[in-house]
């Protein structure tokens, strides 16, 4: 198992979002934040997927992520993606070896 898998695998998006502190809500079959944490309009944040994707329909990128590993890049928008990666392996106490964040 690579470290993508195993990040994925190790939190879900709304286990992630809990440990920052958001309020997620479970909406039907999927999830949604009250209000986006990035363009911060209130319900268009939704996680759906069993808790895996997200999107926010109101961003002007329309964000749209596939997982919490495109999530943490988000939060982290100053870092590279690889940073990011690194951040969040570190956070969840997962190792990784430096040519597994070969992208």
């Amino acid at each position: 198992m690579n470290i993508f898998q195993q990040l994925r695998e190790s939190i879900s998006t709304v286990d992630y979002l809990r440990n920052k502190g958001y309020r997620v809500t479970q909406v039907g079959s999927g999830y949604q934040l009250s209000e986006c944490p990035f363009c911060h309009h209130h319900s268009c944040f939704r996680i759906f997927d069993s808790g895996k994707r997200w999107s926010c329909f109101q961003c002007p990128d329309k964000k749209i992520g596939k997982d919490v590993l495109d999530l943490e890049y988000y939060f982290n928008s100053a870092l590279s993606y690889k940073e990011s990666i690194k951040t969040l392996a570190s956070s969840l106490g997962v190792d990784y070896v430096q040519d597994e964040l070969s992208i």
